[in-house]
């Protein structure tokens, strides 16, 4: 099979390699003392009407390794996911499974109430809620018909 040569294509498989290269590096081996991995809990943000909503994922950790903040319109989320007691049987055959200390943070707007946040931990979910500020929020006017 013939490839045309083009630039784009030596950019695309070079920033294909450079990722997976970067991947490697920093995802796995320098990122926790265990050489399991990094854990970087994955996070949704929502905006509703009247307040902004930021989910993380933390399965098997407790509430007290979690910590979050507000700082200078920053949402801070700290916490360490520890590593479960050394199995003494059978030898590991897999291991995907990431542990250690993550730290995520979260530039707020304006519009955020940061005095007023209310966090929820359920089922390995955090649930952290910011109301807007009341100013911010949408106003609607009723129209009379005369």
């Amino acid at each position: 099979m013939l490839v045309k040569w083009g630039p784009k294509n030596d950019l695309s498989v070079f920033q294909r390699e450079m990722g997976d290269f970067l991947d490697r590096v920093w995802g796995r081996r320098l990122s926790s003392p265990t050489g399991l991995g990094a854990f970087l809990p994955a996070a949704d943000i929502r905006e509703t009407k009247d307040s902004y909503i930021v989910e993380l994922d933390l399965p098997g950790m407790e509430q007290k390794d979690i910590t979050v903040g507000i700082e200078d319109d920053v949402l801070t989320v700290k916490g360490e996911r520890k590593c479960e007691e050394e199995k003494k049987e059978g030898d590991m055959s897999v291991s995907e499974r990431m542990f250690g200390s993550f730290i995520r943070s979260f530039s707020l707007p304006g519009t955020a109430d940061g005095d007023k946040i209310s966090a929820v931990y359920k089922k390995g979910e955090l649930v952290i809620t910011i109301p807007k500020k009341e100013e911010a929020k949408p106003k609607s006017v009723n129209i009379q018909v005369q």
